[in-house]
């Protein structure tokens, strides 16, 4: 008998290690494949959702099919139930990208040579594409850089999907501008949570007059959740209006944060002009824990790292009391949309209400980055009608997207999230607009799906650019 339990004992010890073994390996997407689906209008995109989620599939994308397109991911094994299911329901589609992993490895081998290179200027100039022969050479040495790479491997190449995914050659930016770093920090690359906050705890120490860092709050996995303050004097009175900046929210949204982190660098090296007028007040990585998974474990993850039962995660922007959990949300908890069991459950969401409410008398504009679809929205998300503000809203919103277009030449639409989109719910930007902040709004960065959420690093500094200058004009009509 002692030996038949020991015998038990080692199987369940063996069972365990495999299982915790198992647990811990990177998650893989080789051969899944991404395929967009033809909606008409917001009724047409409703039902495919439906469709898509009741099949099993995997949504790539929440935005409702702002493009006329959902894209949707789909493991090698169910590719051809997927299309049986859209060609019985006679509904179009196409190939989007042929190998998730491919594109994966990509992104990975061209970020690897984005940082051992340095400066992101010293790799690619600008917004402009036009960089030094050797610098070209490095980056094709690495497999899936340039569009030949992405054809080989079922890419689509179809006319306006292509907007924002390629470099535009009308920068405004001079190439002797050099925004592309901040005390030796690579602004065009990505980096690790452990990177981003060593670079955050130098900044008030570099930059002792203007910068001062504070935790706001810690994760699940006891990540600090840190809120930067740029400020003209730190030493004067805090009474200026403020402009905010939450980042990070969806893991997968690696560009996002990589705009915060601009911004940041903006304000400080280069536009000082606007901490006359403004206290900003930025959160670069609302979701650390999340994040970080998102490198190490599983490139597509976009919730927290909360366990919540069977499940691990919550969708942070389903979360805040905005007519929580009516809309655009499912309550199966491994879903991509779960939004918890009650507003403000978890810990990142509660640390900026609360910073928010601490200051709500005086932000001016709250604005959370998210990807992609190149996009302005407005409130509200969860209705169909127009907040009282909407005029002044709008034209900021139209200004603000006509200053992006500037930059590169790449477009980006606005307009009310739930009219443009379609309806959801416990979004941060409404909740903040019901809390007072009458300019609340919501940014999707680039692309329109053509490379999604792995937008390659020799995107970072166009996009970050035309995010600023979005920001900076929303900034200066406030200011009026």
């Amino acid at each position: 008998m002692r030996s038949q339990r020991c015998a038990r004992l080692q199987l369940l010890v063996l069972w365990l290690v495999a299982a915790a073994s198992t647990a811990e390996q990177r998650k893989t997407y080789d051969g899944h494949r991404v395929y967009d689906v033809a909606v008409a209008n917001r009724s047409q995109a409703s039902q495919i959702r439906q469709l898509v989620t009741e099949g099993g599939f995997e949504l790539w994308d929440d935005k409702g099919g702002s493009s006329g397109w959902l894209q949707v991911q789909v493991g090698p094994d169910d590719v051809p139930r997927l299309e049986s299911v859209l060609n019985t329901s006679d509904v179009p589609f196409r190939l989007r990208i042929g190998d998730v992993q491919s594109i994966i490895d990509s992104q990975q081998s061209e970020n690897e040579a984005h940082r051992a290179g340095g400066r992101a200027k010293d790799l690619l100039r600008d917004g402009s594409g036009n960089s030094s022969s050797r610098a070209m050479r490095k980056l094709n040495a690495f497999p899936g850089f340039g569009t030949n790479a992405d054809n080989r491997r079922g890419r689509l190449d179809s006319g306006s999907d292509r907007d924002g995914a390629e470099l535009e050659t009308n920068s405004i930016y001079d190439e002797e501008d050099d925004d592309s770093d901040i005390d030796g920090f690579n602004l065009g690359a990505y980096h690790r949570f452990s990177d981003i906050e060593a670079l955050l705890r130098r900044l008030p120490t570099r930059f002792p007059d203007h910068v001062t860092l504070h935790v706001i709050g810690r994760t699940h996995e006891g990540r600090p959740l840190y809120l930067v303050r740029l400020r003209e004097d730190v030493s004067a009175p805090a009474t200026k209006p403020v402009m905010w900046i939450d980042c990070g929210v969806h893991a997968r949204e690696w560009i996002s944060p990589a705009i915060c982190l601009y911004t940041i660098g903006r304000l400080l090296a280069g536009d000082q002009r606007w901490l006359v007028k403004y206290d900003w007040h930025l959160v670069p990585v609302m979701n650390p824990d999340g994040y970080e998974y998102s490198h190490t474990h599983d490139r597509l993850w976009r919730k927290n790292r909360r366990p919540v039962n069977y499940c691990t995660g919550v969708d942070l922007n389903r979360n805040f009391a905005a007519r929580w959990g009516t809309f655009g949300v499912t309550f199966l908890e491994c879903g991509l949309t779960f939004p918890g069991y009650r507003p403000f459950s978890e810990l990142e969401s509660r640390a900026v209400r609360d910073a928010v409410l601490r200051d709500r008398r005086r932000i001016a504009a709250f604005n959370s980055v998210h990807s992609y679809g190149q996009l302005w929205l407005l409130p509200y998300g969860y209705s169909w009608f127009a907040s009282k503000d909407i005029g002044r809203q709008r034209r900021v919103g139209r200004a603000a997207t006509r200053a992006m277009r500037a930059v590169n030449g790449v477009p980006y639409r606005y307009g009310i999230s739930s009219r443009v989109l379609y309806l959801d719910s416990g979004t941060s930007t409404d909740w903040a607009y019901r809390a007072g902040v009458r300019h609340s709004v919501a940014i999707e960065a680039r692309d329109k799906g053509f490379y999604g959420f792995l937008l390659p690093p020799r995107l970072i500094l166009p996009t970050a650019r035309e995010v600023w200058a979005g920001l900076a004009q929303q900034a200066r009509m406030l200011a009026r």
